[in-house]
């Protein structure tokens, strides 16, 4: 159970939840990675120029697993004005330090058109969320809100109340 490859990979060991189980598929063992990006981060927008799609993948692929996203991660230091996500049933809150200038705000999540921003303009960047973040800003909030989730709970109510109402009315004429 102890397999000590983590440590060829730079993981560092900080958990282990079950130890005296002895099939490993009832064990989890939680590693800190401290070369993984944070879920949220500011990004110079001309960094984000400098993404161009990888040789190897097909032409006009907009996958991230097909960008060469090495301008980012090569000069980009993720913690210098840290954001703090807060997760939320159905989003998430971005807090962060006020700045005189427009910023670019990288999200780890995947980009769907369902999520909507308040304090910024969302967009895709090749799989991922991309806020523009305007000046003074101290805060994203992030929805996601499905249309077909909208569409069946505006049906399913609409039905119900049609069966009250007609309950209603066969117990006024039965009577």
């Amino acid at each position: 159970m102890d397999d000590p490859s983590y440590r060829a990979h730079g993981l560092e060991r900080i958990r282990v939840i079950n130890p005296q189980e002895t099939r490993t598929e009832n064990v989890l063992v939680l590693y800190k990675n401290p070369r993984a990006y944070p879920r949220a981060f500011f990004v110079p927008q001309e960094l984000l120029l400098k993404v161009r799609s990888d040789a190897r993948c097909p032409v006009n692929a907009t996958f991230l697993t097909c960008m060469d996203v090495s301008p980012i991660t090569n000069n980009t230091d993720p913690w210098r004005d840290p954001v703090h996500v807060q997760d939320r049933l159905n989003g998430m809150i971005l807090t962060f330090a006020l700045s005189n200038q427009p910023r670019t705000l990288l999200i780890t999540t995947m980009f769907r058109p369902e999520w909507q921003a308040r304090g910024g303009e969302l967009s895709s960047f090749h799989g991922l969320m991309r806020i523009t973040v305007p000046a003074q800003e101290t805060s994203v909030t992030l929805d996601y809100v499905p249309t077909q989730l909208i569409a069946t709970r505006t049906v399913s109510l609409t039905c119900i109340t049609l069966a009250i109402i007609g309950l209603l009315f066969a117990f006024v004429f039965a009577h």
